[in-house]
């Protein structure tokens, strides 16, 4: 998959995004496609271009960490994608996964696409202790 269609792709997929942002999250999905660790620094240096590793990760800080920015708004577009995309043939089916870590708490609700956990929404809390 292209950086080009990976950007139209989140570009259809989260409409309210500005186009920086856009571009961004398209540069960081496609890092994400070529080495899928989950680790921001190995997103980072799988993103293409020649701007340094520090820089990289900057950019994603930055997207990340944007208050204006919020992925959890844009679940019902992803959605809306995911099931436009497995058709009317096939039933969706939903996982809700509880995760807890040391005293943060993660819901998270998934669509179950070809044996992954696509997720769609998820719900954060810290226990203070």
């Amino acid at each position: 998959m292209t950086l080009n269609s990976v950007q139209n792709l989140v570009r259809f997929c989260l409409p309210k995004m500005r186009l920086s942002q856009i571009k961004t999250m398209a540069w960081a999905v496609h890092g994400c496609l070529k080495r899928p660790k989950g680790l921001l620094s190995e997103t980072a240096r799988a993103m293409v271009g020649r701007t340094s590793l520090k820089h990289k990760l900057k950019r994603l800080h930055r997207l990340l960490s944007n208050s204006a920015f919020q992925i959890e708004e844009q679940g019902e577009y992803i959605l809306n994608w995911l099931l436009a995309r497995q058709g009317s043939l096939v039933t969706p089916l939903v996982a809700l996964d509880w995760t807890q870590e040391h005293n943060m708490h993660v819901l998270t609700m998934s669509l179950i696409w070809d044996r992954r956990a696509v997720p769609f929404y998820w719900y954060s809390i810290e226990l203070l202790v």
